[in-house]
């Protein structure tokens, strides 16, 4: 299994032991956009690590769920997790 969380989504992909590809689920990420507020500023794009999460998971139960017939109980024996471009600045 394979996780990949990008600027606008987050995705989950399954693979046969050959690196097949069996399914995979995309779910896009909300982005908030805030315009500058006068000159100075720049224009701001927020996005939700709780949101991001969710995404995630949703994509993850939507994948294993379409291609359940596919898959033994044991069957998903390593998982990849990228996320390059989410960072969390919790205060």
């Amino acid at each position: 299994m394979a996780v990949d969380v990008g600027t606008g989504s987050g995705r989950v992909a399954i693979f046969d032991d050959h690196g097949l590809l069996l399914g995979k689920s995309i779910q896009n990420i909300i982005t908030k956009i805030e315009p500058p507020k006068n000159s100075e500023d720049e224009t701001m794009y927020n996005q939700s690590s709780g949101d991001i999460w969710n995404k995630i998971c949703i994509a993850t139960r939507t994948v294993l769920a379409e291609h359940a017939t596919l898959l033994g109980d044991y069957d998903i024996c390593s998982m990849a997790f990228d996320a390059t471009c989410s960072l969390s600045l919790i205060k």
